[in-house]
């Protein structure tokens, strides 16, 4: 008489298939819920103005937008392009909301959406290296930004008034522009702010030490290439907890970090000197 392999008995089989059939309908639950979760319509909507006033043309509205995550550029070579699109699903209900967008590096040639505002919970928004052209939208005061990125666009004018009133931002970053005027005083009201790049952005100097110095939580400043000369020149910050400073002359093309005195006196800094 053969030897029984335990793991042959009708109740080893049986565990097996009830084992199976709970991971099935695991899968099968997990597929649904994620299949459930949808972005409102209103901001499907308000994603195609967005897409239409940026000039952009190669959107895939027949696809959950939360899904365009990591699409990578049709050249392999271009390290900056990026189209990406963030999506917060913790809602009640199964519902998603844009939370973040990233359209960088795709030579876009429209404006900056007025239509931004419409998405409720957006926090992020990159269009770094692109031909955007126009000034930032009022309506964006509107919003819940924390962090843009506009660098790198052919944008013109002064920055809107209203943006006194985006006291959530953390991260500003408008380098390589063709702005006007002066670096608004307003920006003392970003007290969450903790990065501020405006470098070669077309502002007028000088620096506005009284401004810069209300930033309680800034920690990476890069302030150069302002159209006056040694506008550019920062003021004595000495107490600020900066981390990175960057500041560059524009007649001399030279960086300069701590060579003046007003630079002496932040010498308490940890300062990452940048190329």
């Amino acid at each position: 008489m053969g030897t029984v392999n335990p793991n042959n008995t009708p109740e080893t089989i049986l565990n097996l298939v009830m084992l199976t059939v709970l991971l099935l309908c695991l899968a099968i639950k997990i597929e649904a819920q994620t299949a459930a979760r949808t972005v409102p319509r209103y901001e499907i909507e308000a994603l195609k103005e967005i897409a239409a006033e940026l000039g952009k043309k190669d959107c895939n509205f027949g696809k959950d937008p939360c899904r365009w995550n990591n699409e990578t550029s049709p050249d392999a070579k271009d390290s900056v392009y990026n189209n990406t699109v963030n999506c917060n699903c913790n809602f009640t209900g199964g519902v998603c909301h844009v939370q973040n967008i990233y359209l960088e590096g795709q030579d876009l040639s429209g404006v900056l959406p007025p239509s931004l505002a419409k998405l409720p919970y957006i926090k992020q928004v990159d269009f770094t290296r692109n031909y955007l052209s126009g000034t930032i939208p009022d309506q964006w005061v509107s919003t819940k930004l924390e962090n843009f990125s506009l660098n790198a666009n052919n944008l013109t004018g002064e920055l809107p008034k209203e943006l006194a009133n985006l006291t959530q931002l953390e991260i500003f970053k408008i380098n390589s522009n063709n702005f006007t005027g002066k670096i608004p005083d307003f920006i003392k009201n970003w007290k969450s702010l903790k990065r501020l790049e405006i470098q070669a952005s077309g502002f007028e100097g000088p620096v506005p030490s009284t401004t810069i110095f209300m930033l309680k939580n800034l920690n990476e400043l890069i302030v150069s290439d302002l159209n006056n000369g040694d506008g550019s020149k920062f003021p004595p910050l000495k107490d600020m907890d900066l981390h990175r400073l960057s500041n560059k002359y524009s007649e001399t093309g030279k960086t300069v970090l701590d060579e003046q005195p007003a630079q002496r006196e932040c010498s308490n800094w940890n300062i990452e000197k940048i190329a």
